[in-house]
């Protein structure tokens, strides 16, 4: 019913295009979907290699705004004619979309939204296509034209492993929205970016790590290139947000509220260690502000490690207060509990309270409490307000207002001292001070 529903208000038109095929087969394993904007035309030479055992429908939609430098229209435009010349078409679906030939078990739905006409509108971005090629999956699900009803999202910078669509067998997809799989950047000949790379995905999984150890229910990595999602879910929560960035932290902020997000066991994805200016935010544009940094290991900033005390130590207590049906939230519990865990004696028991309301927390938990019939009901809905962004901010306080951010080099002393484990198997060893002679 759920996809029923987004297939017929929520989805994008190109979505629409499948109801009379006209001839055409559709008739796949697996579906990958990969947004394209000024890329090289023949990335998929690459990317596909690893595709040999199962028969596959790349969904790719090259786009573009029609604000976008001249330069990078002109490079996406090629992607397109690259796939028009090289490979046999199988069927014209619309004016901007048609089936592909590209080897004996891999078609290439080509969807064109980088010419006068079809440019990406407005604040639309990377989401909007991201959004396109999964509305078509779906679309293409339901009618029963693909066997798996997971979709695959990646970038024109992947190269899959082996294992990239077998993984999905051993999932329970009545339980799982979307997972992720691990990945690795290939190393770069040009030290400086290797270095901005290096320090990005330590900074990266420092993160994730330290919400694990917090006990956070959002400690997965969100980058679009590594994810598996459930369609039923997809449709569940609307799909996509069509953002010119960020559309894969949002999109898993939603579907970890309806099932569990896991992160894979498979060989990781290898993806290209490169500069971009094509998204406001994300990987690419981090590492040009590392590199433009006269001593990066000094300037680039990592959280300080007791940022995740201090969220461990709510994550902790508001659990108290689940059990004890007590909405009541005040600097002296707080205190009280603190004294009462050894593990939180730095924490600052007003500060904390401080930081809380910022967030709004006193009337997030009256909503709960007001709202819940159970216990199990009581924590979805305390764990769905308290969601990613709610930690990213909450995190973001407490560096903002008590424990500023350090250089990576200073962290593993902290770790000696506070014993913080998470800390330990990250590489920060690697850029520790050298003791003294």
């Amino acid at each position: 019913m759920a996809m029923q529903q987004y297939l017929k208000r929520y989805a994008e038109s190109e979505a629409s295009c499948f109801d009379d095929l006209d001839g055409i087969k559709f008739n796949y394993d697996h579906l990958l979907c990969i947004p394209a904007y000024a890329e090289s035309p023949g990335f998929l030479d690459q990317l596909i290699a690893q595709s040999k055992a199962h028969s596959v429908l790349i969904i790719l939609v090259v786009n573009a705004r029609a604000d976008a430098p001249s330069t990078h229209i002109t490079l996406t435009r090629e992607i397109a004619n690259h796939l028009k010349q090289k490979c046999p078409c199988l069927g014209q679906l619309a004016d901007n979309m048609q089936l592909l030939k590209m080897t004996d078990t891999i078609d290439v739905l080509l969807v064109e939204r980088c010419m006068p006409g079809y440019y990406l509108q407005g604040d639309d971005g990377v989401g909007l296509a991201r959004k396109i090629a999964c509305d078509i999956a779906c679309r293409l699900i339901t009618q029963g034209r693909i066997k798996s009803r997971w979709i695959h999202s990646t970038d024109a910078d992947a190269i899959l492993p082996a294992d990239y669509f077998s993984i999905t067998t051993a999932l329970d997809s009545t339980k799982t929205s979307a997972a992720v799989y691990p990945f690795r950047h290939t190393p770069h000949a040009d030290e400086n970016v290797q270095q901005a790379q290096t320090l990005y995905d330590l900074c990266m999984d420092y993160y994730v790590a330290g919400l694990k150890w917090a006990g956070s229910s959002w400690a997965y990595h969100t980058i679009g290139s590594t994810l598996l999602i459930n369609a039923e879910h997809y449709a569940q929560v609307r799909g996509f947000p069509k953002r010119q960035a960020g559309e894969d932290f949002y999109l898993l902020n939603k579907l970890a509220k309806i099932g569990s997000i896991v992160t894979l066991n498979s060989t990781p994805i290898a993806l290209a260690s490169r500069l971009s200016d094509r998204v406001p935010f994300g990987t690419g544009p981090a590492l040009n502000k590392i590199i433009a940094m006269e001593s990066p290991l000094e300037e680039f900033l990592f959280y300080h490690p007791q940022c995740f005390v201090y969220l461990k130590s709510w994550l902790a207590f508001v659990r108290t207060l689940q059990a004890g049906k007590n909405i009541a939230l005040s600097t002296d519990i707080i205190e009280q509990f603190v004294l009462a865990n050894e593990e939180y004696t730095d924490v600052d028991s007003q500060l904390l309270m401080k930081c809380l309301e910022s967030l709004g927390t006193s009337k997030a938990l009256a909503h709960a409490f007001s709202h819940s019939k159970s216990d199990a009901v009581l924590e979805r809905h305390i764990q769905n307000w308290f969601d990613g962004f709610i930690t990213l901010k909450f995190i973001h306080w407490i560096r903002d207002n008590c424990l500023p951010s350090l250089p990576v080099g200073t962290i593993k002393p902290i770790q000696h001292e506070k014993n913080l484990p998470f800390l330990s198997c990250l590489g920060f060893e690697d850029y520790a001070p050298a003791p003294p002679a």
